[in-house]
């Protein structure tokens, strides 16, 4: 009887019956407990390598190699490999996705090694980029450092003599651009040395998306100036 009164006089003063009666409880949330110690949103690679394609011959952008905090990895072509170094984009296009897994500490040790590699601290803002001109772009995030290069790709001969040609005023210079390459090819071999396990085709079980441009932040999270 008294809950009935109490329901009709909140009726009247225009609130919630159900506020009236009870206090409601906290929707829990359902989030799996490894997301809230994540660094990263989960459905973010950690490490992705990425050929930008041709646009002006109808060849998208495609993913050489992406890997995930949980130790997922999708690769294309095989391993030990260089990463769209040898043979044409369209050959590299051609070849099938596949997924596998490493352990999540292999993960932490790679990030570790290309943060090692001066990655987060490039010797240039940018990559060596030219007009109609290959282009790879590699992201990586590890902690609260997160950044996106864009670049040739791996060094050849046309790109060696390019830089031996780089005057002493050239923009950049022919120190950092060499000290630029040599960071990029190594960490593009690290990134080639990942062997996952349990490979099967691609089905989509990942979304996959192209890098887009985002402001980089350093090992305490801070912006790069």
């Amino acid at each position: 009887m008294r809950k009935t009164l109490v329901v009709a006089l909140a009726l009247i003063l225009g609130l919630p019956a159900a506020w009236s009666c009870t206090e409601t409880s906290p929707t829990p949330d359902k989030r799996p407990a490894n997301q809230f110690t994540s660094s990263h949103p989960q459905e973010q690679p950690v490490v992705a390598l990425w050929d930008a394609g041709i646009m002006m011959a109808g060849l998208k952008p495609f993913l050489l190699l992406a890997a995930w905090e949980d130790g997922t990895v999708i690769r294309r072509g095989d391993v030990a490999k260089p990463m769209g170094g040898a043979g044409s984009p369209h050959d590299w296009a051609a070849r099938k996705l596949t997924i596998g897994s490493i352990k999540p500490s292999e993960v932490q040790a790679l990030q570790a090694a290309i943060a090692k590699a001066g990655f987060f601290r490039p010797p240039m803002d940018y990559g060596l980029v030219f007009p109609d001109g290959p282009m790879q772009a590699l992201v990586v995030r590890y902690g609260q450092a997160g950044r996106l290069l864009r670049h040739y790709g791996p060094s050849d001969k046309w790109l060696r003599e390019y830089i031996g040609k780089l005057g002493p005023t050239s923009e950049p210079s022919r120190k950092d651009a060499r000290a630029f390459v040599a960071m990029w090819d190594h960490v593009a071999k690290l990134i080639d040395a990942v062997a996952p396990k349990n490979m099967a085709e691609f089905r989509d079980q990942r979304k996959l998306a192209y890098p887009e441009s985002f402001d980089a932040t350093d090992e305490n999270g801070d912006p790069v100036k």
